[in-house]
């Protein structure tokens, strides 16, 4: 049996960020096509916005958008953004080596925290973050409106 080869590091090129689409859109599947993706990622990453993706030989198994934020509620932190492990291969320790990877990101930039947001009905998701010491601190509102 041949050992898993795990690499963590950022999608910075568009085509690395392209790379993406299939398992993003898992998690965001208003996300139409890996040009979509692309654009979205280079508007956001005026703000800081980059993909960690874990990849499994050459596949991308699991990814985390992120971006380093400042704020009242929680002072200088890293806000993942996205998270999504490849359905097929959840349950496999790929998420949990992904937030591992996000408290190096916080410890390298001498940060102690990371936030992120889940959808209410995600209770799967709920019970991985609180798996690894995550609570919930906040419930988030949003209105939309047209004109």
């Amino acid at each position: 049996m041949s050992k898993e080869r795990f690499s963590v590091g950022y999608a910075e090129m568009a085509s690395e960020i392209g790379e993406c689409w299939p398992l993003m859109r898992q998690l965001r599947p208003h996300l139409e096509s890996p040009q979509v993706l692309v654009d979205q990622a280079i508007r956001q990453s005026a703000q800081g916005y980059k993909i960690l993706v874990l990849r499994l030989d050459d596949e991308i198994v699991a990814l985390a958008g992120l971006r380093r934020q400042e704020n009242m509620i929680f002072g200088d932190h890293i806000y993942v953004d996205d998270l999504v492990t490849n359905e097929k291969v959840r349950g496999r320790g790929y998420g949990t080596k992904v937030i591992e990877a996000v408290e190096q990101e916080c410890a390298a930039a001498g940060l102690s925290t990371f936030v992120l947001d889940t959808a209410l009905e995600n209770v799967d998701a709920q019970r991985f973050y609180e798996r690894h010491a995550m609570r919930k601190k906040a419930v988030k509102y949003l209105k939309r409106w047209t004109g």
